[in-house]
């Protein structure tokens, strides 16, 4: 399978790094505090201080109940996803919009949805796709005509020749997270 993610990513010599937690006093600070126009803002960190909502809603294998899963301190909440799932494997039913614009990915087919790995990046949660059907569908964000997308992730085939992750081509006003099999850590 292939993990895929979304975070900030710095680009230095020694490869890329994964942005880590601000705190001013008490206030903790976001990735993406203080930047304006964000369509759509996806993570498994806490991406902006004023975010209050989860980060993920879970459906566990072994019964299919689902429950939301947020952020402690701004880091994904490990030990509630753990007591929840268990022994099994939680499925990505919903991925939070932390914007506030309301466009959370999402997918209903239990089939395609994609799996949560609590330790696969650098030691932090990662969404797993499985390069075959998986994928999670998001509101389109109306007119834009360019748009940026900042993300981490791990290829599982390096001889592949496609791309992490395609946005695009609205089906239905959705566009789709189509994550070719890579993983995700915030």
């Amino acid at each position: 399978g292939k993990l895929m993610g979304y975070g900030q990513a710095h680009r230095f010599a020694s490869g890329p790094q994964l942005w880590h937690r601000v705190q001013v006093g008490n206030v903790f600070v976001g990735i993406l505090d203080g930047i304006s126009n964000v369509a759509a803002a996806y993570g498994l960190r806490q991406l902006l201080g004023a975010y209050a909502g989860s980060a993920v809603r879970i459906r566990r294998s072994s019964d299919s109940t689902e429950q939301d899963i947020g952020f402690v301190a701004g880091e994904f909440d490990t030990a509630s996803f753990s007591s929840f799932v268990g022994g099994g494997t939680g499925y990505v039913k919903t991925w939070y919009d932390q914007s506030g614009n309301g466009r959370d990915a999402t997918q209903a087919t239990v089939g395609a949805q994609p799996s949560l790995i609590v330790s696969r990046i650098n030691s932090k949660p990662a969404i797993l796709f499985d390069g075959t059907d998986d994928e999670l569908s998001f509101s389109a964000p109306g007119s834009a005509t360019a748009a940026s997308i900042i993300g981490i992730y791990e290829h599982g085939d390096a001889a592949a020749s496609s791309y992490p992750w395609r946005v695009g081509g609205a089906i239905d006003g959705y566009h789709r997270f189509h994550l070719n099999g890579f993983s995700y850590p915030s």
